[in-house]
Formats: C-alpha cells, structure tokens, sequence
C-alpha cells in the first residue's frame, strides 16, 4: 500500500510538493523518539541485507531520513565484490565502513581512518552493533606527512558532519572568521596511506572512498605510491573547490594529480541525471568517480546489475558519454 502511495505521489509533482512538509515533519519526529531512547534503526542494502546504527549525530540523522548521499551509495555497492579491500577515508560514524564490510565478506578488509575522537567512538559502537569483525578502525587522519599534527575545526551547528582539518600554512595563524566562539576544535595526528600500506604490508587496494571536507590533494599526495601500485583501484569521492580553498588547495589541482597518474574522472550531473567526463572547472557534485577507465567499467557493471535484475534502482544511471 505504501509502495503504491509512493508511485501515486511520484507521478504528480503538485502533490509531492503539497506533503513534503507532513512527510518530513513526521519523518524528524520518528527519528527523535529513535534518538530519544538510542533504538539501533536498519539501512537496507542493494542485496536486501540490512545493516544497524545508533541514532546520533547529523550523519545518522542523514540516513535515517533517506537523504543521504543515496547516488554514491548505489555506486559504492556495485563496485565492492566479496574479497575486495576498501580504505575508508574520513569514516565518520562509520557508515561506507560498516556497508562496506557486510559486502567484502570474511575474506575481505576494510581500512577505516577517522581523526575526530567524537565521531571515532561513535563508529566503535556501530561497528560492535554490527559485529563487523573485517574493519581496522584507526584514528586518525590523513594527508601527505605519516606523524604530522594538525587542528581539526568544526563548526558546533554542523555536529558530528563537515569537520575539516587547518593546513601547515593556516594552522598556527587561524584567526578571526577562521576561529571563532562558535568552533570547536581538537588536534589529530595524520598518517599518509602510502605510510600506512608498507607498515602493515597491504598487499592491494580495490576502492578508496574519501570525504575530508577539502583536504582530498595532501591525502592523494600521501597515497601517490598506493594508486601507481594498484592499476584497478576505484575512487569515489568529494572534491569542492571552495572546499579545497580552504586547505590552500584547489580542485584542478586535485584533478591534475589524478590525471597525471592515467586516472580518469567522471562526475554524476544531477541536472542530466547522467555521468559524464567533460568535468570543465569548478564542478559543483558530491559524487566524483575515478580510475583507470573508469567509464568503461562503470558501464560494464551497470549493463551486468540490469541484467540480472539488480535491486538497485537502475533507472538513475545512465550511460556515460564521452563529447
């Protein structure tokens, strides 16, 4: 019944339009009485699986209400294969994580670094709810120098969401707008992936996700090694460039490194509802792919998922197009 009410809803703008606001308002308050008394809530994965997690901070809020990211989510399932190893970059609660280790089995590892000590302990209990016994927590952050300490900055409104490390070059100097009464802040320690992959001998990588709120090129430049040694690796990640502005970087800078290294990007075009690889400057999306052909293997996975009648919601992709 519900599903039909749905499709009705779904065909007739006007009446979306009329009871999003009843939806959302009764939505919220089902997640306080969540909130309320910490009920664990479940999130249903593209094979019907279901995974668990405590109802706290803005991320879990997120999910709860279904609007959270859901395009990276259905890529992030498609390319993780039972066996596979991901390195999960700014893991926050612990959300790709915790997805991630239900799809890479027994015989798979998830890496999973997370610098904000709030949002590590959050992730400690969402990985014990879930008994997700394949994923190494560490945190930490990540950038270019294994050892270095830096500030991490948030602004109190924005939760357990947006926490973004200070440079070298802004971190001993930030003043003003840069801090002010309203932040919190905490210092970490960074490692760089190409430090961490020796140490602990990981052999391969096959997908890395990163959300570091504009500090994706020092991280990248930490892992230089990583994606010149692991040919297949898929990359799926964020990159703003008021973001990367703000770690004295910049998206074409990000890109450019990317490229020089045979990896290609495509990025999801909200307006065309389509992936597409002529990225120009200044992209504004949360969901960037990159890998060596990636187009060509995305296509291959999306053409196999509708083969075989994938759960997944197959009518949001679209053939990437090369112009």
């Amino acid at each position: 019944m519900i599903n039909v009410l749905k499709r009705t809803i779904g065909h007739f703008p006007f009446l979306k339009k009329l009871l999003l606001p009843f939806y959302l308002a009764s939505g919220s308050m089902v997640y306080w009485i969540y909130k309320s008394f910490n009920l664990s809530f479940s999130y249903s994965l593209a094979d019907k699986s279901r995974v668990e997690f405590f109802p706290n901070g803005q991320v879990a809020k997120g999910i709860f209400l279904g609007g959270f990211e859901k395009k990276e989510l259905e890529i992030f399932q498609l390319f993780l294969k039972p066996g596979s190893v991901l390195i999960d970059a700014g893991a926050n609660i612990g959300l790709y994580s915790i997805i991630g280790s239900r799809l890479v089995g027994t015989s798979g590892k998830v890496y999973s670094f997370e610098p904000s000590k709030e949002n590590f302990n959050l992730f400690l209990k969402n990985i014990e709810l879930n008994k997700s016994d394949n994923i190494l927590s560490i945190n930490k952050g990540l950038g270019d120098k294994a050892g270095e300490s830096l500030v991490l900055l948030q602004n109190h409104k924005t939760g357990d969401a947006e926490k973004y490390i200070l440079t070298g070059e802004n971190n001993s100097t930030a003043t003003g707008s840069e801090l002010n009464k309203e932040d919190l802040s905490e210092t970490i320690i960074l490692d760089s992936l190409d430090n961490f992959q020796l140490q602990h001998d990981i052999k391969k990588v096959d997908f890395l996700k990163i959300d570091v709120e504009g500090y994706e090129y020092y991280l990248l430049k930490g892992a230089e090694n990583l994606l010149k040694n692991n040919p297949d690796i898929v990359i799926l990640f964020e990159c703003a460039d008021h973001l990367a502005k703000r770690a004295c970087s910049s998206q074409s800078e990000v890109f450019t490194f990317l490229n020089n290294l045979g990896i290609e990007i495509i990025y999801w075009n909200e307006q065309e509802k389509k992936w597409n690889v002529e990225l120009g400057t200044g992209i504004n999306t949360g969901q960037l792919l990159g890998g060596r052909d990636i187009s060509s293997k995305l296509n291959k996975l999306i053409f196999n998922e509708s083969n075989n009648s994938s759960t997944l919601n197959n009518s949001s992709f679209a053939t990437s197009t090369r112009t």
